[in-house]
């Protein structure tokens, strides 16, 4: 089992402002818009790292983190670099975040094949001897081969994690109204983020499905999206997934629901 933290990168950042987040509870669905906060910064970070680490490791966990950048590809090479150096277990390049479109109006770097082969080229010449996993986005299919002939090319590559959020979604409420009203980064009103739970399960086991295929055993998948319950995990389980996370069910019903998932298997 393992613990994954962040995503951080290198400068402070207060995120959105607003109602960031909402769970309909009558279609298990959830859509956030964090704007990815982070309280760090690379010299917080430093700090707190090794401390997480020892908390994870004291409990027999592993501890990931999630590299995101604003500023650029080398920013995900120097936040791995600094993850490892901080005795992090596994580094998990964030290239699949709704938000990290927003930066710049660049695109999200799981769909643009030629970009993710620029961010991994240069993040290996941060990270030594060391190896890296990615969290993409619920692509298409058609996504999946081009997105798999450059982690083949990339050895750093060992694992996915399938899948992020689907991005640009608005979240309706039972009484109809928008589950998100925040201000973003630019001053602007949104009611609209990534779109999570119970929808995402069909594209997490898709994706997950075509990666397998590519690679067969041997390449870790996390399975992603969706699961609340012990048969969730078996789907993902039965689809190639070697792992799962999850986030919505933690959000809402806490650490129990993690007893409850493993009891059902």
């Amino acid at each position: 089992m393992a613990i994954t933290v962040g995503s951080g990168g290198e400068h402070k950042r207060d995120g959105n402002s607003g109602v960031m987040y909402g769970f309909n509870g009558d279609t298990r669905t959830s859509a956030n818009a964090f704007g990815i906060p982070d309280a760090n910064g690379a010299e917080g970070w430093k700090i707190v790292l090794p401390k997480m680490v020892e908390v994870a490791e004291r409990e027999h966990k592993q501890l990931r983190f999630s590299a995101a950048a604003f500023n650029g590809p080398h920013e995900y090479g120097r936040m791995a670099a600094l993850a490892y150096e901080c005795g992090v277990h596994r580094v998990v390049l964030n290239v699949g975040c709704p938000n990290i479109r927003a930066i710049g109006g660049k695109s999200i770097p799981s769909y643009n094949p030629g970009e993710l082969d620029e961010i991994l080229a240069i993040v290996g010449n941060y990270i030594g001897t060391n190896y890296i996993e990615l969290k993409l986005s619920p692509v298409d299919n058609a996504l999946i081969p081009p997105l798999a002939a450059v982690i083949r090319k990339h050895k750093i590559v060992r694992g996915i994690e399938a899948v992020n959020t689907i991005p640009n979604q608005r979240l309706q409420m039972p009484d109809g109204t928008s589950a998100l009203n925040y201000t973003g980064e630019d001053g602007k009103k949104y009611d609209t983020g990534g779109l999570a739970g119970a929808p995402l399960k069909v594209h997490g086991l898709r994706v997950v499905r075509g990666f397998k295929k590519e690679f067969g055993d041997g390449f870790g998948i996390i399975g992603v999206g969706g699961i609340f319950t012990s048969d969730d995990v078996a789907d993902y389980l039965a689809d190639g997934a070697d792992g799962i996370q999850v986030a919505t069910a933690y959000l809402e019903y806490g650490p129990k629901i993690f007893g409850e998932l493993l009891q059902g298997l």
